[in-house]
This record gives structure tokens, C-alpha cells and sequence, in this order.
């Protein structure tokens, strides 16, 4: 965890989430995507507009739905602490999950003003509205656009929001392959990882989707589990993005397998 030396030279998040950045970040930043201005990629600001009324409406409909299934689930918490001891210091960290898990983390991790990766595509503008719902933002990127152009775009929004949130095989897979994206952006911003799942008891598995989506059914049991937060070091080659993209990975599947293993006894 970061010492107390390392959060007194950070900038403190505002009271709606927004980080200001020090100097060292826009530096790197700059140094990492070559087109960054500190003003631009702030959240909510992306390549696309408002989005449709068909994207509000559902994604209104899907919140309230979520609202209350939240409300019968049987809810455990582990570890975290782990977050709220990184927020408590001003280091700006990065949620890493699977892109199965992602559905029941709205309600579990609402109100914290964090800034969502989701795409320009009509389930993207979805996501993007449920986000608000639940008290975040998020940064909508180009799917058919360059894989550099998308990490710019994170990493422009990221670096003004002290919680970020990335499900790390998105948007379209390969199932459970990290992608190089959160490595990329966390050694240009020196914002930290979290790796952290959901286990459900009783879930509906969308078995037809890449990603074999979980949506915990009611009155089930749900354990969120929070990993141990990874400090990625600067300024990566690329031999070093693909060990640290590993690394997670490990991470990850090690705290999916507690999650899961918490609700099935």
C-alpha cells in the first residue's frame, strides 16, 4: 500500500470524485500519449454525444431493475479496506475486473464517483447511462477505432478521477485475456490496480455471450471480493506490459476463485 509520504505528494481528489493531477502525472502522461492536453478527457467527456433516448430509457429501466435486486440480495463484503484505505489517501487507484462480472458491481460499488471504460456502441450508451445512475461517470471509447487511440482516451479521462474502473477482456474478449490497456494506463498515471469479483450463489449465466455474463438472481447470496492492490512501476517496454499483464490475470483469476468459492459453501 502506499506509505503516507507517497499520498502527501498527491493532489487530493475533489468532493465529486474529480483528481487533480501533479505535475509528474502530466508529464508522464504526456510522455506516454503524445496528443494528451491536461485539459482534455475529462470524465464524461468522450468521442460521442448525448446519447440516444433509447439508450436512457433502457439504461434508466436496468438501473431501477438493479436497484432492486441489490435490495434482497444477501450481501458479504472482503476486504474492503483495501479500497477505501487508497481513497482515504489520495491515491488514485484503478478497478480491474472481468468482463463477466461487471453487471452486479453497479449497485455493489455505487456512489463513488468513479470513471467507467465503456464503448461508443449502442450497449456501450446503455452502460454509460447506467454509470450515471449509480453515482459515476465514464469515458466512452471507439471501438472500431486503434488500440492506441482508445488508451489515450482512458488515459486522458482516468488521469482526472481518482477511481477508475475497467473490465480488463472488454469489450468484445478474448474470455479472460487482460489486455494491455489498465497495465498501460496505470504505469503512465502511477495510479495503482485493485483486482476484485463477485461470486453469486444463484445467477443467471448468459451462456451464448462471449463472456458468459453473471446476473446474481433474487434473494441469492453475494460476496464481492477485493484483491490486493498492485502497484505497476513507470514507464514500461513492452516485454514489461505483457509480464504485468500476467500478473493480473493471476491476480484476477485467483480473486474470482475466492469469491466463488465464499458462496458456494
Amino acid at each position: 500500500m502506499a506509505d503516507a509520504g507517497t499520498a502527501d505528494k498527491l493532489d487530493r481528489p475533489s468532493a465529486d470524485g474529480r483528481h487533480t493531477m501533479t505535475r509528474v502525472q502530466t508529464d508522464s502522461l504526456a510522455q506516454a500519449f503524445p496528443t494528451y492536453s491536461p485539459r482534455a478527457g475529462a470524465p464524461d467527456q468522450s468521442i460521442v454525444g448525448r446519447p440516444p433516448v433509447t439508450a436512457r430509457v433502457l439504461g434508466w429501466t436496468f438501473a431501477q431493475s438493479l436497484r432492486v435486486m441489490h435490495a434482497t440480495w444477501h450481501k458479504e463484503v472482503d476486504a474492503l479496506d483495501r479500497l477505501e484505505q487508497l481513497h482515504a489517501q489520495g491515491q488514485p487507484y484503478i478497478v480491474s475486473f472481468w468482463h463477466r462480472k461487471y453487471v452486479a458491481l453497479f449497485p455493489l460499488l455505487r456512489g463513488r464517483h468513479g470513471c467507467a471504460v465503456t464503448t461508443s456502441a449502442t450497449n456501450g450508451h446503455i452502460v454509460a447511462c447506467m454509470c450515471r445512475h449509480f453515482g459515476n461517470h465514464s469515458v466512452q471509447i471507439n471501438e472500431r477505432g486503434s488500440g492506441d487511440d482508445s488508451i489515450r482516451l482512458i488515459g486522458h479521462a482516468l488521469a482526472h478521477s481518482k477511481e477508475g474502473s475497467i473490465a480488463v477482456d472488454g469489450p468484445h474478449g478474448p474470455y479472460h485475456k487482460v489486455k494491455r490497456g489498465a497495465i498501460q494506463v496505470a504505469s503512465a498515471l502511477g495510479h495503482w490496480i485493485i483486482p476484485l469479483s463477485v461470486g453469486a450463489q444463484r445467477k443467471h449465466v448468459l451462456t451464448h455471450r462471449w463472456d458468459h455474463l453473471e446476473i446474481p438472481k433474487l434473494f441469492t447470496r453475494v460476496h464481492l471480493a477485493v484483491g490486493e492492490p498492485i502497484r505497476v512501476p513507470p514507464k514500461l517496454s513492452a516485454a514489461g506490459i505483457m509480464d504485468w499483464r500476467i500478473r493480473l490475470h493471476d491476480a484476477l483469476e485467483a480473486v474470482d476463485a475466492e469469491a466463488e468459492e465464499k458462496v458456494a459453501r
